[in-house]
């Protein structure tokens, strides 16, 4: 669907951006890069997720063909000024998601390309406001047993049970799956990538 001129490289491990991929009959290989994730003291959350996304683009770039396009991303859950990364347990989890009921929160995913060997780049960030309804505890159990939350920034998925527990969204769905399709064609078309003709 893509008039992409070469492979494209998928430079995470996540199942649901694949999935985005797929769906959009979008052909590419995919590499995890398994970077620490790590916020430093002086960044803000948007600057992070660039920053995540960048390098894992770049990492992914080691074992890129030679003439590629590499995406890398990165997202996280913003609540208040907290950023809200994969819970390490159910304990965490749990909290997480007491913490967004009844509130309004913030996504935010980095996206990266590179086009090689040019070594051209285009990147952004996309930003989606997320309201979930207030949480009963027993709700918030039932969704902990499920073991979705596992690996979930914010300790929820969009695309399962939690859609359940959003009462409205501002901005990009996909943002929050984890692949901001608002920005994707917008770094195409930085690099010539996006139906020229249009």
């Amino acid at each position: 669907m893509l008039p992409l001129d070469r492979p494209l490289l998928l430079a995470s491990g996540s199942h649901r951006r694949a999935d985005l991929l797929q769906k959009l009959g979008v052909h590419f290989t995919q590499q995890a890069t398994n970077l620490p994730e790590e916020i430093r003291s002086d960044e803000r959350p948007e600057q992070f997720v660039l920053r995540m996304a960048l390098e894992k683009a770049q990492a992914g770039a080691v074992t890129a063909p030679p003439r590629s396009l590499v995406l890398g991303c990165d997202t996280v859950v913003v609540s208040g000024s907290r950023i809200l990364g994969k819970p390490r347990d159910r304990a965490e989890g749990r909290e997480m998601l007491h913490s967004l009921a009844g509130r309004s929160h913030l996504v935010l995913s980095g996206l990266a390309l590179l086009l090689l060997p040019e070594n051209y780049w285009a990147s952004g960030v996309s930003e989606t406001r997320v309201r979930f309804h207030p949480l009963p505890a027993a709700a918030v159990e039932s969704y902990l047993d499920t073991g979705e939350y596992r690996d979930k920034a914010g300790a929820y998925a969009l695309q399962g049970a939690a859609a359940l527990f959003v009462d409205r969204i501002e901005g990009s769905a996909t943002n929050v799956i984890g692949l901001p399709l608002d920005l994707f064609p917008r770094l195409l078309h930085q690099l010539g990538l996006w139906f020229p003709e249009a």
